[in-house]
């Protein structure tokens, strides 16, 4: 299976029949509608501590945010407890409402814009928690924060536009 691009593509078959019978054949078929455009990396800062405080351990780039490191850490940098995250990220959407969605354990909370819409800053189980925000065509800021206590550790974020009226 190849996945191609939007636009005119040229297919050639060739084939060659040196004797007996002669069968040659060609299809396609589209299997699915063609996956969204990609969206905008979160860039994120990890710090050795529960508060977000002082300079992070770690900085990176994460293109998803759907993390489950079990009882361990992101990465060797930071403790397997009590370390926390910011990821920040801004791109443009089309006016509309999107409902935002973020899965803690321990404490996760999120901002659009700066404007705290989820706050689930506490020892918790993983919970999901959702947003319903009505955005003005444009760019926006997502940002979202967590901190890991002990035990498990979960941090997840999600985003859809929901239909119009």
């Amino acid at each position: 299976m190849k996945q191609l691009s939007p636009g005119t593509h040229t297919v050639v078959l060739e084939y060659f029949e040196a004797g007996g019978d002669a069968v040659a054949k060609l299809s396609y078929a589209r299997t699915a509608e063609p996956p969204p455009p990609p969206t905008e990396p979160f860039q994120g800062e990890y710090f050795a501590n529960s508060t977000l405080s002082g300079a992070p351990a770690l900085t990176r780039t994460d293109s998803t945010l759907d993390f489950d490191w079990g009882e361990g850490p992101p990465d060797a940098a930071l403790p397997a407890n009590q370390f926390s995250a910011r990821w920040t990220r801004t791109m443009t959407y089309e006016a509309g409402t999107y409902r935002f969605s973020v899965t803690g354990d321990d404490g996760i909370r999120l901002f659009v814009d700066g404007v705290p819409v989820v706050n689930g800053w506490f020892y918790q189980a993983p919970t999901t928690f959702t947003a319903d925000i009505a955005l003005a065509a444009g760019p926006h800021t997502v940002a979202v924060e967590y901190f890991e206590w002990t035990g498990g550790a979960v941090a997840k974020f999600s985003q859809a536009k929901l239909a119009g009226p």
